[in-house]
């Protein structure tokens, strides 16, 4: 089941989120993302045989990480609307071998989980969509028992890096840069639905991995390490209501 998506949302996509050739080019200014999308799987604590569901796959830049993750007896269901981007991770896992691989033609927003799943990925897509707060509920809500949903995105920065955020506003338009990141709170949609939210700002603030544990209120995970960044300290999960929210976060 899919819908179409309005110019508006198709524009927003393209600005904000980082494709293949963009990702590259940011590394020359210290933008790591191949890190960043690293440490959002090993946050999601898949195991073998596991079944994780990303959310906006694209071309399949998180099948490396997740297969090596779920392994051969487990499974990886990546869902896009584009057609174009489902192509080209179709290929990307013909040319591995990944028969595990389920490639899901939908939008996001109106998904439907077939089954609980042990984790649910998305990385710089939730952000773009309008429907984001019912995206991460239906993603908590298939997530079975102690599982995780893990989100790696943008915001706006905090301290010095919030000097920038102007200049981004110009170079975006005719997008409205700040009035997008500043009212898409994804991290408090997590805390709400999973009722806990764990916050790691990278990039001096512009990036950041949120996770929420199902039925995991009031505890405190096992830390998996952390991700070189110059932003300000990570937050620990929390309970809703428990300062789990970033700071400065728009």
């Amino acid at each position: 089941m899919r819908r179409s998506r309005t110019g508006s949302d198709a524009r927003l996509f393209r600005a904000f989120a980082p494709h293949d050739f963009t990702s590259s080019l940011a590394y020359f200014i210290g933008f790591r993302d191949w890190a960043y999308r690293r440490r959002a799987v090993e946050l999601l604590g898949l195991a073998k045989g596991d079944r994780v569901v990303e959310l906006g796959c694209g071309t399949g830049r998180n099948f490396t990480l997740l297969e090596r993750a779920v392994g051969p007896a487990g499974a990886v269901v990546a869902v896009d609307l584009s057609e174009a981007m489902l192509a080209r991770a179709r290929k990307r896992a013909d040319r591995h071998g990944w028969s595990n691989v389920e490639l899901v033609h939908s939008d996001v927003a109106t998904y439907v989980y077939p089954a609980p799943v042990d984790g649910v990925l998305s990385t710089y897509t939730l952000m773009v969509l309008p429907e984001y707060d019912r995206v991460i509920e239906r993603a908590c809500g298939a997530l079975k028992d102690g599982k995780r949903c893990v989100v790696l995105d943008q915001k706006l920065p905090a301290g010095p890096a919030s000097r920038l955020v102007p200049l981004l506003d110009l170079l975006s338009r005719p997008l409205d840069y700040s009035g997008t990141l500043g009212d898409r709170r994804l991290w408090e949609s997590i805390g709400r639905h999973a009722g806990n939210v764990r916050v790691e700002e990278l990039y001096f603030g512009f990036v950041y991995l949120a996770v929420g544990e199902k039925n995991a209120a009031g505890a405190q995970p096992r830390r998996q390490g952390t991700v070189e960044t110059s932003g300000p300290p990570n937050h620990a999960l929390h309970p809703t209501g428990a300062g789990g929210a970033v700071s400065g976060g728009g």
